[in-house]
């Protein structure tokens, strides 16, 4: 993959990022009783997918920038289905809140999220044997991607969660703008 098609991915993930945060902030205005009736539930979704879509872009590219970068190969099987259960994650909550009740909503959320989680704490770990820093930023993606699942399995850590979703997908920003050669770390 070329330079220029890892600073398109950082420009995807950037996107996702700010759609991710503007998602957050419409779902929980949605909750607020005055402004839930302005609040459509199409531009939710419509946020949503577009969240899924560009940060679905981003992270598979991921792929290709610590194999090209790193030669580092642990997550090949990871990555694709971190994006194929954030695709199905993100269209099942996309149709949950357009069609479903929230009781039914939930139970689909945590069916969805559980598998994911698990994934994800699986890609975080295996990312913190990459032969290198990524520009300064994997011990706090990695870790972020570790702890956010945790915080979203005790359920009362959730809004921590969304926290370290957020500055995950910003990391992840970071990495496909940080310098061009790759630097070894060592231990």
């Amino acid at each position: 993959m070329k330079h220029s098609n890892f600073k398109v991915a950082g420009w995807a993930a950037a996107v996702a990022v700010i759609a991710f945060v503007v998602e957050v902030i419409v779902t929980f205005m949605s909750g607020i009783p005055a402004y839930s009736t302005a609040i459509s539930p199409i531009l939710a979704a419509l946020v949503l997918a577009i969240h899924i879509a560009f940060g679905s872009y981003a992270i598979y590219c991921l792929r290709a920038f610590l194999n090209e970068r790193y030669d580092f190969h642990a997550t090949d099987s990871l990555i694709p289905m971190l994006v194929a259960g954030g695709i199905v994650f993100g269209l099942a909550l996309i149709s949950s809140r357009l069609f479903l009740g929230p009781t039914l909503s939930m139970v689909i959320t945590f069916s969805l999220g559980i598998p994911l989680g698990v994934i994800s704490i699986l890609f975080g770990y295996r990312l913190l044997s990459v032969n290198g820093t990524i520009g300064g930023y994997k011990k706090p993606f990695a870790y972020s991607h570790i702890i956010a699942p945790l915080c979203f399995f005790s359920v009362v850590l959730a809004p921590i969660g969304l926290v370290l979703l957020i500055a995950a997908e910003t990391l992840l920003v970071l990495v496909f703008f940080s310098n061009e050669s790759p630097e070894l770390e060592f231990v």
